[in-house]
Protein backbone atom coordinates (compact mmCIF):
# COMPACT_ATOMS: atom_id res chain seq x y z
CA UNK A 1 0.00 0.00 0.00
CA UNK A 2 3.28 2.49 0.55
CA UNK A 3 4.40 1.79 -2.95
CA UNK A 4 1.21 2.65 -4.22
CA UNK A 5 0.91 5.65 -2.51
CA UNK A 6 4.54 6.76 -3.34
CA UNK A 7 4.19 5.92 -7.09
CA UNK A 8 1.18 8.03 -7.21
CA UNK A 9 2.95 11.28 -5.24
CA UNK A 10 5.73 10.89 -7.57
CA UNK A 11 3.34 11.05 -10.37
CA UNK A 12 1.65 14.04 -9.21
CA UNK A 13 5.32 15.25 -8.98
CA UNK A 14 6.12 14.89 -12.32
CA UNK A 15 2.91 15.72 -14.03
CA UNK A 16 3.09 19.04 -12.00
CA UNK A 17 6.33 20.02 -12.79
CA UNK A 18 6.87 18.94 -16.50
CA UNK A 19 5.49 22.09 -18.17
CA UNK A 20 7.59 24.36 -15.65
CA UNK A 21 10.15 22.20 -16.88
CA UNK A 22 10.20 22.71 -20.48
CA UNK A 23 9.43 26.30 -20.00
CA UNK A 24 12.50 26.51 -17.54
CA UNK A 25 14.09 25.71 -20.47
CA UNK A 26 12.82 29.08 -22.50
CA UNK A 27 14.32 31.12 -19.60
CA UNK A 28 11.36 31.19 -17.39
CA UNK A 29 8.00 30.76 -16.87
CA UNK A 30 5.77 30.50 -20.09
CA UNK A 31 2.57 31.59 -18.70
CA UNK A 32 0.88 30.65 -21.87
CA UNK A 33 0.71 27.15 -20.07
CA UNK A 34 -1.35 28.21 -17.43
CA UNK A 35 -5.38 28.15 -17.75
CA UNK A 36 -5.39 31.73 -16.54
CA UNK A 37 -3.14 35.25 -17.20
CA UNK A 38 -4.51 37.57 -14.61
CA UNK A 39 -7.31 37.79 -11.97
CA UNK A 40 -9.63 39.29 -14.32
CA UNK A 41 -9.74 36.31 -15.92
CA UNK A 42 -10.20 34.18 -12.47
CA UNK A 43 -12.91 36.69 -11.18
CA UNK A 44 -14.57 35.97 -14.39
CA UNK A 45 -14.93 32.58 -14.37
CA UNK A 46 -16.03 32.48 -11.44
CA UNK A 47 -18.71 34.53 -11.57
CA UNK A 48 -19.98 32.69 -14.68
CA UNK A 49 -19.73 29.47 -12.94
CA UNK A 50 -21.78 31.19 -9.86
CA UNK A 51 -24.27 31.90 -12.22
CA UNK A 52 -24.73 28.76 -13.78
CA UNK A 53 -24.29 26.36 -11.10
CA UNK A 54 -27.37 29.04 -9.31
CA UNK A 55 -29.27 28.75 -12.31
CA UNK A 56 -28.72 25.05 -12.44
CA UNK A 57 -30.08 24.68 -8.77
CA UNK A 58 -33.03 27.04 -8.83
CA UNK A 59 -34.21 24.95 -12.26
CA UNK A 60 -33.74 21.67 -9.91
CA UNK A 61 -35.38 22.99 -6.94
CA UNK A 62 -38.15 23.68 -9.56
CA UNK A 63 -38.34 20.15 -10.69
CA UNK A 64 -38.12 18.75 -7.41
CA UNK A 65 -41.05 21.22 -6.07
CA UNK A 66 -43.04 20.07 -9.02
CA UNK A 67 -42.54 16.02 -8.11
CA UNK A 68 -43.32 16.90 -4.47
CA UNK A 69 -46.88 18.70 -5.32
CA UNK A 70 -47.75 15.82 -8.03
CA UNK A 71 -47.19 13.00 -5.52
CA UNK A 72 -47.84 15.18 -2.41
CA UNK A 73 -51.34 13.15 -2.68
CA UNK A 74 -53.89 15.58 -1.50
CA UNK A 75 -51.90 16.23 1.80
CA UNK A 76 -52.33 19.90 2.51
CA UNK A 77 -49.51 20.43 3.97
CA UNK A 78 -47.10 18.58 1.74
CA UNK A 79 -48.93 20.66 -0.87
CA UNK A 80 -48.02 23.56 0.62
CA UNK A 81 -44.26 22.36 1.37
CA UNK A 82 -44.34 22.22 -2.74
CA UNK A 83 -46.03 25.43 -3.15
CA UNK A 84 -42.90 26.85 -0.92
CA UNK A 85 -40.75 25.15 -2.95
CA UNK A 86 -41.30 26.08 -6.54
CA UNK A 87 -41.94 29.77 -4.96
CA UNK A 88 -38.69 29.94 -3.55
CA UNK A 89 -37.07 28.37 -6.37
CA UNK A 90 -39.17 30.98 -9.20
CA UNK A 91 -37.82 33.75 -6.48
CA UNK A 92 -33.94 32.27 -6.29
CA UNK A 93 -34.01 32.19 -10.60
CA UNK A 94 -35.44 35.61 -10.34
CA UNK A 95 -32.34 36.83 -7.73
CA UNK A 96 -30.02 35.42 -10.28
CA UNK A 97 -31.62 36.99 -13.27
CA UNK A 98 -31.26 40.49 -11.61
CA UNK A 99 -27.80 39.85 -10.53
CA UNK A 100 -27.25 39.26 -13.74
CA UNK A 101 -28.78 42.76 -15.13
CA UNK A 102 -26.75 44.40 -12.40
CA UNK A 103 -23.39 43.20 -13.68
CA UNK A 104 -24.72 43.89 -17.10
CA UNK A 105 -25.79 47.70 -16.26
CA UNK A 106 -22.06 47.97 -14.01
CA UNK A 107 -20.14 47.06 -17.14
CA UNK A 108 -21.90 49.41 -19.60
CA UNK A 109 -22.11 52.56 -16.81
CA UNK A 110 -18.53 51.63 -15.63
CA UNK A 111 -17.28 49.78 -18.36
CA UNK A 112 -16.38 46.90 -16.32
CA UNK A 113 -16.71 43.76 -18.18
CA UNK A 114 -17.14 41.07 -15.39
CA UNK A 115 -18.84 38.52 -18.02
CA UNK A 116 -17.35 38.80 -21.27
CA UNK A 117 -17.42 35.35 -22.35
CA UNK A 118 -21.24 34.85 -22.09
CA UNK A 119 -22.63 35.02 -25.40
CA UNK A 120 -26.08 36.31 -24.89
CA UNK A 121 -29.21 36.65 -27.15
CA UNK A 122 -29.46 40.10 -28.59
CA UNK A 123 -29.49 42.14 -32.07
CA UNK A 124 -27.84 40.57 -34.93
CA UNK A 125 -25.53 43.75 -35.12
CA UNK A 126 -24.30 46.55 -32.64
CA UNK A 127 -24.99 50.01 -32.20
CA UNK A 128 -22.11 52.09 -33.35
CA UNK A 129 -19.82 49.32 -34.70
Amino acid sequence: MKLKKLLFISLFKIALTAPLASAATTGGINVSLFAFQDLGQVINTMVVAAIIVSGLAAFAFLVLGGFQYLTSGGDKIQAQGARDRITYAILGLAIVAAAVAVIQVIGVVFGINLIGTIKWPGPATQVGV
